[in-house]
C-alpha cells in the first residue's frame, strides 16, 4: 500500500510501497519501492491499484473492463519490483534457509596458490633482490604479481594482466595498486635486463635455505615455435622439437642442478647450434666446479676439450654407434629410482676418461616396441601404395610413386634404412636388409 512519508518541513511527501510481515510473531514492515513525489493517484484508488499489482505478480489475467490508468500504473510498478528482484512467491518465513548442496557466489578470486608462491618468494628474499636493483615499491609489487602469474597461470603479459585483475586476489594480498595494461610489459623488460643478477641471487638463496651443495648440473636446450607474422631478433627457422619446421623458433637453454632447481636460463635464436652454447652456460656458473651432464648432441670433441681445460668433470652419451651388449657378466647391477634394473660394464679408461656401457631391459623393450611400430606403419604405407595401383583415383604414375616412396623413407628414417627399396615402372619392392624373407611389394 502506498504510504506518505514526510521529507522536509515544507510538508511535501514522497510515497512508498510498504510490505508487512512477521518475525517470531512480531509485525514488521519493509519498503519495497519508492514511488517519489509525483505519485498523484487519488487515495481511494490505492487499494484497487495494489490489488492489480498483487494479481499481476501472481500471474492473474486482468479483466477487460478495469481502468486503463490503474492498469498502466500497476504495470510500471510491477516492472520496477521485478527489476529489484522482488518475488511475491518467496516464502515469508522468519527462518534462514541454508541449501547444503549448492552455493552461489559472484566475483570470486583465488588466493591459495598465490599464498604458497608468495611464501616461497619471501623465503628467497625476492623483494630484497629487487630493492637492490632500484625497483620502487609499486614496481616490486607488480614484478611479484607478474612472477606469481607466470607460475600459476602461464601466458603473455596481457593474459597475466587479465588473470590478476579478474580471477586472482594477488593484488589484494600484496596491497598493490592496479597496474595499467602496458605496465607489465615494462616490468618484464626490467626483470629480463637484470636476469643474470636475479638468477644468481635466487639460486644462492635457494641453496642457503635448503642446504644443498652444487655437485651436478644438467644442461640442455629446447625450443618452441611462433605463428603469425611477428618478426624479432630471436625468431629463426631451425629444427623444431614440435615438428613445426614451417614456423620460426626460439630456443631456451637451461642449466639445472641435481635437485631440478634452475641454475641459469637463456633465450637464444631459434637456429642456435646446441654445441656452441655450452661455453656461455659454463661461464655463467661464476667459477663453480660441478659435474656437467649433457646429451650426445652437445658432447662434441671441442666441448669435451673445453671442459677438460676448465677442470670440470662431465657425464655424456658417446657420439658413436651403439655397440652390442657385452657377452660377459656385468660388473655392477643397480636399480634406478623408477625401479628399473640396469646392468653396467666397465669398458676401460683412456686419457682420464672412463667409459661405461649401461643396459636396461625395460628401456630396450620400449625401444624395440617403437621400432616395431614404425616398421609396421612403414610397411602398411608401402602396401597402401601397392593397392592403389589397381584402384581408381589413386596415384599410379612412376614419378608420383617414386616421390611418395622417398617421402615415406624420410618420414620413417629411423627404420627406412633397414629396407632396400627398388622402384620400377608401375611397381616397386621393399625388402628388409636384415631379413631377406620379409618383403612387401608395391
Amino acid at each position: 500500500m502506498p504510504n506518505p512519508v514526510s521529507s522536509n518541513p515544507a510538508n511535501t511527501h514522497t510515497y512508498s510501497i510498504i510490505e508487512s510481515y512477521r518475525v517470531h510473531g512480531t509485525p514488521r514492515q519493509r519498503t519495497l519501492l519508492n514511488l517519489g513525489q509525483d505519485f498523484n493517484l487519488p487515495k481511494e484508488q490505492w487499494p484497487t491499484l495494489m490489488k492489480l499489482v498483487r494479481d499481476g505478480l501472481r500471474g492473474h489475467a486482468r479483466l477487460p473492463f478495469e481502468d486503463e490508468v490503474l492498469c498502466q500504473a500497476s504495470q510500471d510498478i510491477m516492472e520496477k519490483l521485478k527489476r529489484k528482484g522482488y518475488d511475491v512467491h518467496d516464502p515469508r518465513d522468519d527462518r534462514d534457509a541454508i541449501l547444503t548442496n549448492e552455493i552461489h557466489h559472484t566475483d570470486t578470486r583465488t588466493v591459495g596458490g598465490e599464498r604458497v608462491v608468495l611464501k616461497a618468494l619471501d623465503l628467497l628474499e625476492f623483494t630484497q633482490i629487487l630493492q637492490t636493483l632500484n625497483f620502487n615499491r609499486d614496481q616490486i609489487h607488480w614484478a611479484i604479481a607478474l612472477v606469481v602469474g607466470r607460475m600459476l597461470s602461464p601466458g603473455s603479459e596481457r593474459q597475466t594482466y587479465d588473470w590478476m585483475c579478474e580471477r586472482s586476489g594477488i593484488l589484494e594480498l600484496l596491497h598493490a595498486k592496479r597496474p595499467c595494461d602496458r605496465t607489465l610489459y615494462r616490468i618484464a623488460a626490467g626483470l629480463y635486463a637484470h636476469r643474470k643478477t636475479i638468477m644468481d641471487e635466487l639460486f644462492g638463496n635457494t641453496r642457503a635455505v635448503l642446504g644443498f651443495t652444487e655437485m651436478i648440473v644438467f644442461y640442455d636446450l629446447t625450443n618452441t615455435y611462433y605463428t603469425g607474422r611477428k618478426k624479432g631478433a630471436f625468431l629463426h627457422h631451425g629444427r623444431s622439437k614440435d615438428k613445426r619446421n614451417d614456423c620460426p623458433l626460439v630456443t631456451l637453454a637451461m642449466t639445472l642442478d641435481a635437485s631440478g632447481f634452475p641454475r641459469t636460463a637463456e633465450i637464444l635464436p631459434g637456429n642456435a647450434s646446441a654445441p656452441k652454447t655450452l661455453r656461455t652456460a659454463i661461464e655463467q656458473l661464476n667459477g663453480d666446479q660441478p659435474t656437467v651432464i649433457m646429451d650426445a648432441g652437445i658432447a662434441t670433441q671441442a666441448n669435451l676439450a673445453y671442459l677438460k681445460e676448465a677442470g670440470l668433470n662431465w657425464i655424456c652419451v658417446q657420439r658413436t654407434k651403439t655397440p652390442p651388449v657385452p657377452d660377459r657378466e656385468p660388473d655392477q647391477v643397480f636399480q634406478t629410482t623408477h625401479e628399473m634394473n640396469v646392468r653396467a660394464w666397465k669398458l676401460g679408461e683412456n686419457d682420464a676418461e672412463r667409459r661405461v656401457y649401461l643396459h636396461s631391459e625395460a628401456r630396450q623393450a620400449v625401444s624395440d616396441q617403437i621400432i616395431t611400430t614404425k616398421r609396421a606403419k612403414f610397411e602398411a604405407a608401402i602396401a597402401h601404395l601397392n593397392e592403389g595401383l589397381t584402384l581408381p583415383r589413386r596415384p599410379k604414375t612412376f614419378a608420383v610413386i617414386e616421390r611418395k616412396v622417398g617421402r615415406l623413407v624420410e618420414k620413417y628414417k629411423q627404420v627406412g634404412h633397414h629396407y632396400q627399396i627398388q622402384v620400377v615402372n608401375r611397381a616397386a619392392s621393399a625388402r628388409r636388409k636384415d631379413s631377406p624373407d620379409a618383403s612387401v611389394g608395391v
